[in-house]
């Protein structure tokens, strides 16, 4: 048995539009900017309960027509009394919806398919 264990995977997402990201994920999910790199700005983290997210500036994706329109990037997320983080984010006027600002955005399935 190893002695040495993996604790975290920080998963990288692309954006066309990092400030309104950084935005969304501070206001409306609750995550803390923890550092920005350029300016104006083409890759950030952030970080909520001890997890990160990586954001990278990205030119918007050229049609795939082989892809389903929702296939881009997940991320699964475990997560502990799921119906209370539920009752905060999806709230009404806290809409999630990845597709405005094409970025990935792990709760948006929670919020449109429900627990």
């Amino acid at each position: 048995m190893f002695s040495a264990m993996i604790r975290q995977i920080a998963p990288q997402f692309f954006t066309t539009d990092l400030p309104a990201t950084l935005a969304y994920y501070k206001d409306k999910l609750g995550f803390d900017c923890l550092g920005t790199w350029d300016d104006p700005p083409v890759y950030a983290i952030v970080a909520r309960d001890d997890h990160r997210i990586h954001f990278r500036l990205a030119t918007p994706p050229t049609p795939n027509p082989d892809k389903y329109a929702d296939e881009l990037l997940d991320a699964y997320l475990f997560i502990k009394d799921a119906d209370t983080l539920y009752a905060r984010v999806c709230r009404p006027r806290s809409r999630i919806h990845a597709s405005s600002r094409r970025h990935a955005l792990a709760l948006a399935r929670i919020c449109r398919e429900g627990l």
